[in-house]
């Protein structure tokens, strides 16, 4: 019979789970920083190219954020004891 190692039970406990959802929150800080910086580029640029360019831009990242945003939100309801009064 073999030994488990150290990464299999994080794993299988979920004990770096808080790491990930530390990650999550990160990367939505980094996307949000970004958003903001392309959306004041849109208001400030008068080429109709750029524009065109800076909202797709501005659209890709904003369904970026909520993406990360839902799974940083699973991801801390399974980290999150449940309530016992509702289990009844």
């Amino acid at each position: 019979m073999r030994e488990i190692s150290h990464n299999e039970v994080q794993m299988v406990s979920g004990a770096g789970l808080t790491d990930v959802i530390t990650g999550l929150n990160s990367a939505m800080e980094n996307v949000s920083t970004k958003l903001q910086t392309t959306v004041d580029a849109i208001s400030t640029t008068t080429d109709s190219w750029s524009i065109k360019k800076l909202t797709y831009q501005a659209i890709g990242l904003s369904r970026t954020y909520a993406k990360l945003s839902f799974l940083s939100n699973i991801l801390t309801g399974l980290t999150t004891p449940a309530d016992s009064s509702s289990a009844a």
